[in-house]
């Protein structure tokens, strides 16, 4: 088995109170950084750090949209439907789908 090697230079402990630790945390975690040392060396040193930032909006329109499509699979998946309603069904799932594609395009980048 391989040993794994120490890396160089020289190691710090800090002690942070849980508050401290979970705002760290959840800047690590808005970061792009890769681990805790990568995100503590580059705060210590004052190199900048880069953040991700979302659209929360959007996100939890996302979210909707993903409890609307199973609703819509389960409805689709119910035994009882007549092939009309199955049709309608369809027909508005594409309707909704065409409006929802709008939505991302509008709110998607360029």
């Amino acid at each position: 088995m391989k040993k794994l090697k120490k890396p160089p230079g020289k190691q710090i402990a800090v002690w942070l109170s849980p508050d401290e630790f979970e705002r760290v945390h959840a800047d690590l975690g808005r970061s792009t950084c890769r681990s805790l040392s990568e995100y503590a060396r580059k705060r210590i040193l004052g190199r900048p750090i880069r953040f991700k930032w979302r659209n929360q909006s959007f996100d939890g329109f996302v979210d909707e949209i993903v409890v609307l499509r199973r609703t819509m699979d389960d409805l689709n998946a119910r035994p009882e439907w007549t092939p009309d309603e199955r049709n309608r069904l369809a027909d508005l799932y594409g309707e909704v789908k065409a409006v929802v594609n709008k939505i991302v395009d509008v709110c998607t980048p360029t």
